[in-house]
Protein backbone atom coordinates (compact mmCIF):
# COMPACT_ATOMS: atom_id res chain seq x y z
CA UNK A 1 0.00 0.00 0.00
CA UNK A 2 3.22 2.62 0.89
CA UNK A 3 4.64 1.88 -2.40
CA UNK A 4 1.41 2.60 -4.40
CA UNK A 5 0.87 6.23 -2.51
CA UNK A 6 4.57 7.26 -2.80
CA UNK A 7 4.09 5.87 -6.93
CA UNK A 8 0.65 8.01 -7.08
CA UNK A 9 2.62 11.39 -5.82
CA UNK A 10 5.03 11.10 -8.21
CA UNK A 11 2.70 10.48 -10.76
CA UNK A 12 0.66 14.24 -9.56
CA UNK A 13 4.41 15.76 -9.20
CA UNK A 14 4.68 14.79 -12.85
CA UNK A 15 1.95 15.89 -14.23
CA UNK A 16 2.03 18.92 -12.41
CA UNK A 17 5.67 19.95 -13.87
CA UNK A 18 4.77 18.55 -17.15
CA UNK A 19 1.35 20.91 -16.67
CA UNK A 20 3.93 23.65 -15.75
CA UNK A 21 6.37 23.27 -18.70
CA UNK A 22 3.42 23.26 -21.52
CA UNK A 23 1.88 26.21 -20.15
CA UNK A 24 5.16 28.22 -20.45
CA UNK A 25 4.69 27.20 -23.85
CA UNK A 26 1.35 28.06 -24.65
CA UNK A 27 0.46 31.46 -26.80
CA UNK A 28 -0.53 34.56 -24.42
CA UNK A 29 -4.04 34.20 -23.90
CA UNK A 30 -6.50 37.06 -25.03
CA UNK A 31 -8.15 36.99 -21.53
CA UNK A 32 -5.08 39.15 -20.16
CA UNK A 33 -5.25 42.51 -20.25
CA UNK A 34 -3.13 44.87 -22.26
CA UNK A 35 -0.48 46.84 -20.75
CA UNK A 36 -0.82 50.89 -21.48
CA UNK A 37 1.67 52.41 -23.23
CA UNK A 38 3.77 54.01 -21.17
CA UNK A 39 3.81 57.75 -21.46
CA UNK A 40 6.67 59.64 -23.38
CA UNK A 41 8.66 61.94 -21.32
CA UNK A 42 8.84 65.47 -22.39
CA UNK A 43 12.67 66.21 -22.05
CA UNK A 44 14.82 64.24 -24.52
CA UNK A 45 16.83 61.27 -23.54
CA UNK A 46 20.49 62.27 -23.38
CA UNK A 47 22.51 60.38 -26.58
CA UNK A 48 23.99 57.16 -25.78
CA UNK A 49 27.41 57.84 -27.02
CA UNK A 50 28.50 54.68 -28.93
CA UNK A 51 31.45 52.30 -27.21
CA UNK A 52 34.00 51.94 -29.59
CA UNK A 53 37.17 49.29 -28.31
CA UNK A 54 40.45 50.89 -27.79
CA UNK A 55 42.81 51.03 -30.11
CA UNK A 56 44.76 48.60 -27.97
CA UNK A 57 42.49 45.18 -28.47
CA UNK A 58 41.76 46.43 -32.43
CA UNK A 59 45.86 46.04 -32.80
CA UNK A 60 46.01 43.57 -31.29
CA UNK A 61 42.98 41.53 -33.27
CA UNK A 62 44.22 42.76 -36.31
CA UNK A 63 47.93 41.34 -35.46
CA UNK A 64 46.33 38.11 -34.37
CA UNK A 65 44.67 37.94 -37.58
CA UNK A 66 47.84 38.59 -39.81
CA UNK A 67 49.71 36.20 -38.17
CA UNK A 68 46.77 33.23 -39.21
CA UNK A 69 47.14 34.61 -42.61
CA UNK A 70 51.42 34.30 -42.64
CA UNK A 71 51.26 31.32 -41.34
CA UNK A 72 48.42 29.69 -44.08
CA UNK A 73 50.60 31.21 -46.73
CA UNK A 74 54.03 29.81 -45.41
CA UNK A 75 51.99 26.68 -44.79
CA UNK A 76 50.41 26.20 -48.51
CA UNK A 77 53.56 27.75 -50.51
CA UNK A 78 54.48 24.80 -50.96
CA UNK A 79 51.38 23.38 -52.88
CA UNK A 80 48.17 21.97 -51.83
CA UNK A 81 48.46 19.57 -49.10
CA UNK A 82 48.71 15.89 -50.15
CA UNK A 83 46.14 13.81 -49.93
CA UNK A 84 45.71 11.30 -47.38
CA UNK A 85 45.98 7.66 -47.95
CA UNK A 86 43.24 5.55 -48.52
CA UNK A 87 42.25 4.06 -45.05
CA UNK A 88 43.26 0.05 -44.51
CA UNK A 89 40.71 -2.71 -44.66
CA UNK A 90 41.00 -5.22 -41.87
CA UNK A 91 41.11 -8.43 -42.73
CA UNK A 92 37.97 -10.12 -42.61
CA UNK A 93 37.58 -12.45 -39.37
CA UNK A 94 37.93 -16.36 -39.95
CA UNK A 95 34.54 -17.89 -39.25
CA UNK A 96 34.27 -20.55 -36.34
CA UNK A 97 33.60 -23.89 -37.84
CA UNK A 98 30.66 -24.93 -35.87
CA UNK A 99 31.39 -28.81 -33.47
CA UNK A 100 30.24 -31.55 -35.47
CA UNK A 101 27.67 -33.64 -33.27
CA UNK A 102 28.73 -37.16 -32.95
Amino acid sequence: MLPTVWVFIAFLAGLALGGLAVWRWLPASAAEPELEPVAKPTRPAPAEQPVEPERNEIAAYLDANQRVVDELQRKYAQGSPAEPEAPRKRPPRPRRKAPKDT
